[in-house]
């Protein structure tokens, strides 16, 4: 994770992390968004309370707060937010705005599936967008639940 002025810029997925001494003195917004990111992945936590800094274009931006406020447990398509910013062409625009999301499970882009329930992919993989939408209890009919276990 990066932060810049109190505010969270990036978050990355990574195989391994470097342990820094020292850093969470010297970062302590890294450590209360490793904090909460901990706590929902326990299930203890559904939403984030962590100031964030999108550096993107205002359309990326406007499409991100859309995926911002799709609620924990639900899903919304890549065309249903197309549509709601001003039309079905947008969708391909939409699918790259929200592929490009710099805060992955913060700014929740896993809960955007095909209008077919299809998974569309994920910067994490399929694996781990599958067992995000699983942990919320969400359930796509036509996965098979041991599908990625």
């Amino acid at each position: 994770m990066e932060e810049e002025d109190n505010k969270l810029v990036s978050a990355k997925f990574l195989e391994k992390t470097n342990n820094n001494p020292g850093s969470e003195e010297l970062y302590p917004l890294l450590k209360q968004a490793g904090k909460q990111l901990k706590e929902y992945l326990e299930g203890t936590r559904k939403d984030f309370e962590i100031p964030l800094d999108l550096r993107c274009s205002n359309f990326q931006k406007e499409v991100l707060g859309l995926v911002q406020s799709i609620p924990f447990g639900e899903v919304r398509s890549y065309s249903s937010l197309a549509e709601e910013l001003g039309g079905i062409k947008k969708v391909r625009a939409v699918a790259g705005a929200i592929a490009s999301n710099p805060l992955p499970i913060f700014i929740p882009c896993h809960r955007v599936i095909g209008k077919d329930k299809g998974l569309r992919g994920y910067l994490g993989g399929e694996k781990l967008k599958f067992w995000l939408l699983k942990h919320e209890g969400i359930n796509l009919p036509g996965f098979q639940q041991n599908m990625f276990e």
